[in-house]
């Protein structure tokens, strides 16, 4: 048995619509023996009026076409976190990207971006050896799934090294 924490959810359908809502979840995955794992799923949510629970189909979700697929699919991509892989440990991607807001800094995914807010906390803020190594992993992991596998093209910072100000895309 495995219990599951949605770490990120989306739907088409207005919370408040009345209507049964199908979700495309990313979830972590915890089973007894101690392990896990990353994934998404399908399925569907009651109407407010039934408690706005979720319909557990013992791992099926009727999908009704594969255009609502799509679009699920292509708003989670807009959220920036479609292009999750649960084969990799993104615990560790969404780890640095906490870190790093905490700092300060602005961790965009869906636009491809890691930098400062402002030309002056540009100015004021510096990176710690444990910064760059969270920027370097984000920035592999934005330009892995955008791009493929591919990493040619990935700056690599030094520290001291500036980091771009919000509206300067990372390639």
């Amino acid at each position: 048995m495995a219990r599951v924490q949605v770490l990120r959810e989306t739907t088409l359908e207005p919370v408040a619509s009345g209507e049964w809502c199908l979700w495309f979840q990313w979830c972590r995955y915890l089973y007894d023996d101690g392990n896990n794992q990353h994934g998404y799923r399908f399925i569907w949510r009651r109407p407010q009026a039934e408690g706005g629970s979720l319909q557990a189909a013992r791992g099926q979700a009727r999908i009704p076409s594969i255009s609502l697929l799509e679009q699920l699919v292509a708003r989670a991509k807009e959220q920036g976190w479609g292009n999750f892989d649960g084969e990799m440990d993104t615990s560790e991607v969404e780890n640095a990207a906490d870190r790093l807001r905490r700092a300060g800094l602005i961790v965009d995914v869906a636009n491809r971006f890691v930098g400062w807010p402002t030309k002056e906390a540009a100015a004021e803020g510096s990176l710690s050896p444990q910064m760059l190594q969270d920027v370097e992993l984000i920035q592999t992991r934005i330009i892995r799934d955008h791009v493929g596998n591919a990493t040619i093209g990935v700056p690599r910072l030094r520290q001291g090294e500036p980091l771009p100000v919000a509206g300067n895309l990372i390639p």
